[in-house]
């Protein structure tokens, strides 16, 4: 499935570069992370196997071992974007204190372009909402949307990066 989301990705993207070639307006893609571009399956599957329940600091653990594997067609999919001139942005709910393992993670998988600009994480602690995170994109125009189960990516023009908090 989620092979079949990333190939539609590519589709809408090329179609995005294709048509809009003329207005030279630079490209983003923004995607989340987790179960988006990273499986934490085998952290999921730790805590079947040994009875617990979800807590922040084993899922912190966890990401700073940077053991999560990539989604498969994820590390393609953006790669291709990355290739041709479109700038992959990684949002996410994630805190400053995972913010090393996360970056070490994408890298040691291959996610390009992965740093400080790229990669927005949580501002604000009280607020599980990503559309404070968001906001640090300014001037989206969303051009075009794909979704599946598993998958969302906004294709964007004329993304300009602010500061880091909203």
């Amino acid at each position: 499935m989620s092979y079949q989301a990333f190939a539609l990705a590519r589709m809408m993207l090329d179609r995005d570069l294709r048509m809009n070639r003329r207005l030279r307006k630079p490209r983003a893609v923004v995607v989340d992370l987790d179960e988006t571009i990273l499986d934490n399956g085998l952290y999921e599957g730790m805590q079947v196997k040994n009875h617990v329940n979800f807590n922040q600091k084993d899922f912190t653990d966890w990401i700073n071992r940077a053991e999560a594997t990539a989604v498969p067609g994820s590390v393609e999919f953006l790669n291709y974007a990355a290739a041709h001139g479109v700038t992959v942005f990684y949002i996410t709910n994630r805190r400053e204190t995972q913010k090393l393992g996360t970056v070490t993670n994408l890298k040691k998988l291959g996610f390009p372009n992965v740093n400080d600009q790229t990669l927005l994480i949580q501002t604000d602690p009280n607020n599980s909402s990503k559309e404070p995170t968001a906001r640090i994109l300014t001037g989206t125009e969303s051009v075009s949307n794909s979704r599946s189960h598993c998958f969302t990516a906004r294709i964007y023009s004329d993304i300009q990066l602010s500061s880091q908090s909203p």
